[in-house]
């Protein structure tokens, strides 16, 4: 299968499906990611709107960029659960930029990581396999997930949580007090 196939297949999968959270950002606004977001993105994908690319980025990672409409994807390694769920992270960016949707980046990056924990809860992917080198947002992202399918909403603790960690990390230090403006 083709990187095409394997990213339209995840989007439209029945775990991308089951997504469905809303949770207040930073700026008291609303966040809704739900089954749509994740066809939206495929719609732009098959309309070439987002265009995909192999390589620029290391095995097993995934990034979106919002200036060249793009989805950048490592050679090899497409078949695991947590690359799968990294290609939900990604599309929830997407979703912001084709929409026009702007809010803060930590809020941004706050959604791409409940979008993968639900993928990954969804999928009935055992946490315990999450390595070393899987980053602490990956966990909260699961818990939230948990509380989200427990309650049908998103933990405000977990949130701030999920936020402080973002705030903390060396990846995101750079950036994360932006805000994200999607430009479509």
């Amino acid at each position: 299968m083709g990187l095409r196939e394997d990213v339209l297949r995840i989007l439209c999968s029945g775990e991308a499906r089951r997504i469905n959270f809303t949770f207040t950002t930073t700026t008291g606004g609303s966040v809704t990611i739900d089954q749509n977001s994740f066809r939206a993105v495929a719609h732009a994908i098959e309309q070439e709107h987002i265009h995909l690319h192999e390589g620029g980025v290391p095995q097993g990672a995934a990034v979106y960029n919002r200036w060249h409409n793009r989805l950048s994807i490592g050679v090899g390694g497409r078949q695991s659960r947590i690359f799968e769920a990294l290609i939900i992270h990604e599309a929830v960016h997407a979703f912001f930029d084709i929409r026009h949707i702007s809010l803060p980046e930590v809020d941004s990056e706050a959604a791409g990581y409940i979008a993968q924990g639900c993928y990954l809860r969804t999928s009935n992917f055992d946490r315990n396999r999450l390595g070393q080198s899987e980053n602490n947002e990956v966990l909260t992202g699961m818990l939230i997930a948990d509380g989200i399918a427990a309650r049908h909403s998103v933990s405000t603790a977990n949130l701030n949580e999920l936020r402080a960690s973002l705030r903390g990390d060396n990846h995101y230090r750079r950036y994360i007090s932006g805000t994200f403006a999607g430009n479509g």
